[in-house]
This record gives structure tokens, C-alpha cells and sequence, in this order.
């Protein structure tokens, strides 16, 4: 009977894609082995497996809804496609923190937190690896366009015949085969520092080639202009004329991993002007753990729409000990502490700063282009805050509250934040306070702890502290930071720590002592 049956159904069936996966009842299983085993022609749309357990039909829904209703058959459902995560074979990716989390420790030897990556994964998963035609100008100490894991992505002028001392394309520059050095005045960006070479990795190392490391664009073109000399100083002449050089030869994003404390106006104009030709300007906040809201660093301070300025968390998903913030000012976090990037000599190794933060930025806006080839500079950057994975410790530090997620931003969508609802917590009075004045080194820790709580925090009547110096962290159960103050105030409610215990830690250095914090009630949220 369920050999006519399958016969019957082979002469109506219409081919899919995969077909459907049916499995058989114990009692039938035998049946189904001897089929797969039988000489005779069962029928094109019929595979019977070697278990007997299961059979795989081509047919449409009708067909599937008939054979559904057979008393032998136990389940039936489309034989989905599953594929690997798509892994590069780059040997040294295990080390790239910042695009694969998993918890394991970074080229500096910290334990990481799984899943606090830039989430780039998914979208090579679906093909989405980049593309050559999509241009990022790295204006830096150079790069080593020989590198072996740079060189198949490095952008070279086509319209421009190398070394032959003529201005081919007309463009005002000699030779500019490979981009050009503003410091040296000439045809060859070569990294001497590698800084621009690190930034560049980061940005386009090429992926699954099977040799280093994999960057967030497995195919991308990469601009080497030289701005900056082997000390990591650059003339603002120079910086200028970079960047109309980069708008010249069609980049599509800035990469822009320096900065400092003075204004200007013509700095300010140049980058005005690459928004007037739709380029986005990615640029590092600072590396001195200053609060850019009260004192600007530049480029990334200019109220420019075509600037991200980006900060740089760890694998933790912290913002780092050394990182520049602005609630208002900063508008994303990126990782930036011990990342793994190419370096010169052909080599590799961890750096840290915002400078490796923002080449994440500058990355994944390339990779977005190269789906999205229509949309604008600020759909792109719109897209890249609205994706930013909420994060504690950036929540009143970060304009977007987040670190980089190239899944989220691709998908246009937000993670939820993990916030507790504002009108129910409750109040008692509770007093914790530090030494008045506290010591220097003073490290003291209290925990306080409200049974069947899902949500904690405390209120500070007091706080007087050595600004940018001296903190108070405030901790889950397990010792995750969430909260670092380093500011005075006489009403201030910290951050709410998930669970029914929170920590409050003194991190005093060795110089000014103040008068210290005074902790006049505890507030929760029953779960």
C-alpha cells in the first residue's frame, strides 16, 4: 500500500527546490529501507533513505498535504537548507576578537565576553563579503600596499601608468599609481609607522585567502594617502590637501584614526566639503578618557553630519580605560583594545586605541555600500547608530547608548535595551559611605543586596572626587563593571544592575584626596 501510494504521488507531483523530509512511523520503517535498497525505479520525486526511517518527496503543497494525511507517515516538512557559519580560512582569525567573540582571550591575554563583536559574521554567512568597486581613503602614516594580505585590496589609480613621469589622468598629481605621500611630496604612500597599515587591516585585510587574518571587507578597495610621518605627526596642510584628494578620486568613506585639541576652520571646510560630495567621515574620538562634550577633540567634534566619531570598548563590551566619550558628541563604540591587524614587514599584531575603533566603523559602512549601493552618506550612518548594541557602560557615555553591530545596522533594526520599566521602583533608606577623606590607593568595596529584587541601584546624596581620577565603579553580582563615576554631584541615582545584588567599588590613585561618597538609599524592582 505505501509503495502504490508513493507511485501514485510520483505521477502528480510538481518538482521543488529541496522537497519535502518525511518521516515514517516505526512500523513502516522497514518498507522505506527495502525501497532504498531496491532495484527497481520507485520514481524521479521519490528518495528513500538508507535508515528507513525517513524519505525525501518532490512535490508541491498539495501533494505534501496528501501525503501528510497517510496513516504511516509520522511528520512531514520542507527539507530545509542549513549552512556552516561562514569562517574564514585565514589562520590567524581566531585571534579577531572584534569580529568573532566566543569568550576567548584576546592577543593581550583577557578573557573576552562572548557575542561582544562588531557581529559582521551573519552577513559574510549570506554572501555579503564587499566589493572592489566601493573606495575607503585611509589618510594615515600610509600603507603597506605589499602587504600580502592588503595587496589584492588596495586601490591603484587605473587611469595612471606607473613610473613614467607623466600626469596620465591629468589629475594634478605624477604617477599616483598607488595614492600619494603629502608628507614627502610624492608618488610612493609606503607606511613607515604602522599605524595607516593596522587601520587598513582592519578595514579590508583580505578574507578567506587562506593566509593572516580576515577584515570586516573581504573585498574592498583601500585608498593609501600619507598625511602623517613616521612619528605619527601630520602638518595640517598636508591633512587637507589629503582629503581633497581622497573627494578627487572618488572614496566613498574617510577613515580618519587621529586628532587633536585645536579648531579649525579650513579642517572643518575640507570635511565640509566631502559631505557635499556624499562622503562619510569616520573619525576616532581620542585616546586621553576625556568627556568630548566639555572639551572638544577634532576632527570628530565638528557638527558635521557626514561624521561619526567613534570610541573604542574591549572584549567585555566596556568602553576602554582610555577612550574618549560624549553623550552628546560620540555617537558609537567600536572595539578597540588589542585588536589583531597587519603591520608592516608583511606581520601582524594587537594594537589599541580609537584609532582601531573607528576603522571598524569605516569597515562595515563600506560593506553596507556595497548592498545598499543607492542609498546616501547619511542612510548608511543612520543605519550604523540605529544598529549600535545597547551596552551599560555606554549608555550615558555614547550618543547611540552602543557598540557596532553590522548584523543590526544591515537589518536597519535596534537591539532591545535591557532597561527595567522607570515607574516601578521601589525605596529604603540605606547608608554607605567611604572614608571622609577617603585615602589615596583607597580600593574599598560594599555590596548591598535586596532579596527577590530583578533590578537594583543606589542613590548618591554625595559625591566629591578627583575628577577623571579617582572612580567609583558600580558592579553586578559577578564583578561586571556598569557604572565608572568619576564626577561630583549631590543627587545622582547610578545605573540599575540586573539582579538582586549590587557592588559599589572605590578606585582611588595615589595623588588628591577628597572627601569621598555618600550612598543614602537603595532602590529595586521586585521581579
Amino acid at each position: 500500500m505505501l509503495f502504490l501510494m508513493l507511485l501514485s504521488l510520483t505521477q502528480t507531483a510538481t518538482a521543488s527546490q529541496t522537497g519535502w523530509l518525511v518521516q515514517v512511523k516505526p512500523q513502516f520503517r522497514q518498507i522505506v529501507q527495502s525501497l532504498h535498497y531496491s532495484p527497481m525505479n520507485v520514481g524521479a520525486n521519490i528518495q528513500a533513505l538508507a535508515t528507513g526511517q525517513h524519505f525525501v518527496f518532490q512535490g508541491d503543497d498539495q501533494s505534501a498535504a496528501e501525503l501528510r494525511a497517510q496513516p504511516w507517515v509520522r511528520n512531514i516538512e520542507k527539507n530545509k537548507i542549513y549552512r556552516l557559519a561562514r569562517i574564514p580560512n585565514d589562520p590567524a582569525f581566531e585571534k579577531s576578537w572584534n569580529l568573532n567573540n566566543q569568550g576567548q582571550a584576546s592577543p593581550l591575554g583577557d578573557i573576552g565576553k562572548e557575542g561582544a563583536d562588531v557581529h559582521v559574521l551573519p552577513l559574510w554567512e549570506k554572501g555579503f563579503t564587499g566589493n572592489s568597486t566601493i573606495k575607503v581613503a585611509v589618510i594615515d602614516s600610509g600603507v603597506e600596499y605589499t602587504h600580502s594580505d592588503l595587496k589584492e585590496n588596495i586601490w591603484i589609480n587605473k587611469n595612471e601608468l606607473p613610473n613614467n613621469g607623466l600626469d596620465d589622468d591629468h589629475n594634478g598629481f605624477v604617477d599616483d599609481y598607488y595614492g600619494w605621500d603629502f608628507v614627502k611630496k610624492d608618488a610612493d604612500p609606503k607606511d613607515e609607522l604602522g599605524h595607516g597599515t593596522h587601520c587598513a587591516g582592519i578595514i579590508g585585510a583580505r578574507g578567506n585567502d587562506g593566509q593572516g587574518i580576515a577584515g570586516v571587507n573581504w573585498q574592498v578597495s583601500i585608498m593609501s594617502i600619507r598625511a602623517f610621518d613616521e612619528r605619527g605627526q601630520g602638518e595640517l596642510a598636508d591633512i587637507v590637501e589629503a582629503l581633497y584628494y581622497a573627494q578627487l578620486m572618488g572614496a566613498q568613506v574617510v577613515n580618519a584614526s587621529w586628532g587633536g585639541d585645536p579648531y579649525s576652520q579650513i579642517l572643518h571646510e575640507a570635511i565640509s566639503d566631502l559631505e557635499k560630495s556624499g562622503i562619510l567621515f569616520v573619525a576616532a574620538a581620542g585616546n586621553d578618557s576625556m568627556d568630548n562634550d566639555q572639551i572638544p577633540f577634532y576632527p570628530a567634534n565638528y557638527d558635521l553630519k557626514n561624521i561619526i566619531s567613534v570610541a573604542a570598548t574591549d572584549n567585555q563590551d566596556q568602553l576602554a580605560n582610555f577612550s574618549h566619550y560624549g553623550a552628546k558628541t560620540v555617537h558609537i563604540a567600536a572595539p578597540g583594545v588589542g585588536v589583531y591587524s597587519t603591520v608592516l614587514n608583511n606581520n601582524y599584531d594587537a594594537y589599541s586605541g580609537t584609532s582601531m575603533a573607528a576603522p571598524h566603523v569605516a569597515g562595515v559602512a563600506a560593506l553596507l555600500w556595497s548592498i545598499f549601493p543607492e542609498e546616501s552618506y547619511l542612510q548608511i550612518k543612520n543605519r550604523l547608530l540605529k544598529g549600535a548594541d545597547p551596552s551599560y557602560s555606554l549608555k550615558r557615555k555614547i550618543l547611540s547608548h552602543g557598540r557596532l553591530n553590522a548584523w543590526n545596522s544591515y537589518l536597519n533594526i535596534r537591539s532591545p535595551e535591557a532597561e527595567p520599566d522607570q515607574t516601578n521602583w521601589k525605596k529604603q533608606n540605606a547608608k554607605v559611605e567611604s572614608s571622609h577623606p577617603y585615602s589615596s590607593a583607597d580600593k574599598s568595596k560594599w555590596e548591598l543586596t535586596r532579596p527577590g529584587a530583578a533590578y537594583v541601584r543606589v542613590h548618591f546624596s554625595k559625591i566629591d572626587l578627583e575628577e577623571g581620577f579617582d572612580k567609583i565603579q558600580i558592579q553586578k553580582a559577578d564583578g561586571t563593571i556598569v557604572e565608572e563615576i568619576s564626577f561630583n554631584s549631590e543627587d545622582y541615582t547610578s545605573e540599575s544592575v540586573m539582579g538582586d545584588k549590587i557592588i559599589i567599588q572605590m578606585k582611588a590613585d595615589l595623588s588628591l584626596e577628597k572627601w569621598g561618597f555618600l550612598i543614602d538609599r537603595l532602590e529595586w524592582i521586585d521581579k
